[in-house]
């Protein structure tokens, strides 16, 4: 058994009118003609997809670039390259690729980036060689966010955190290297 909903008469005539008013606000959006509304949204979503995948290239880009920059300056702690850093007005989606993009190109790489807007937010990511020399990630996003009145949490490997005392940023930025040397001297 189905059961069927319909309206007629009057009811019926209010949908269908506030159909057409949809369709009619549709068409003065995208500044087109009513008969051109679906081409032209088409040809919009195509475009919008194309615009994405181009903006997720140059993210990749981006991250690659300043991945490298970052590498040039990391400092050499116990056959670990440490990276601490703090970032203004960048998403944490932005922070993650960078970070990313360092532990892929150096396995003994431990980074930790705090951006900073209306609250400082942190991102550490460990390589598999600095995790084998004792470094955690999660300890060290804890304890770092601990400095800026938040927590963190997240696995050996990779782990976020933040506060909402950006003062404090290059404080909880001293009390992650502190750790990352902490934890590389007890795991030799």
């Amino acid at each position: 058994m189905e059961r069927i909903v319909f309206s007629a008469g009057l009811p019926a005539l209010k949908v269908v009118q506030e159909n057409e008013r949809l369709l009619w606000r549709v068409s003065e959006v995208l500044n087109a003609p009513i008969e051109k509304v679906e081409n032209t949204t088409e040809r919009l979503v195509a475009d919008w997809k194309e615009a994405r995948h181009e903006r997720e290239r140059l993210l990749r880009e981006i991250a690659d670039f300043t991945a490298k920059e970052y590498l040039a300056t990391a400092k050499e702690i116990r056959g670990s390259k440490a990276i601490t850093k703090a970032v203004k007005e960048v998403s944490v989606d932005r922070l993650i690729k960078i970070a990313s993009e360092v532990v892929t190109m150096e396995s003994r790489g431990v980074i930790v980036l705090c951006g900073v807007n209306e609250t400082a937010r942190l991102v550490v990511m460990a390589g598999k060689e600095a995790i084998k020399y004792g470094i955690n990630a999660r300890e060290i996003a804890d304890k770092a966010s601990s400095v800026l009145g938040g927590g963190g949490s997240g696995r050996s490997d990779f782990a976020q955190g933040g506060g909402t005392l950006i003062d404090k940023v290059p404080e909880a930025l001293s009390k992650a290297e502190e750790i990352i040397r902490k934890q590389l001297e007890e795991g030799q």
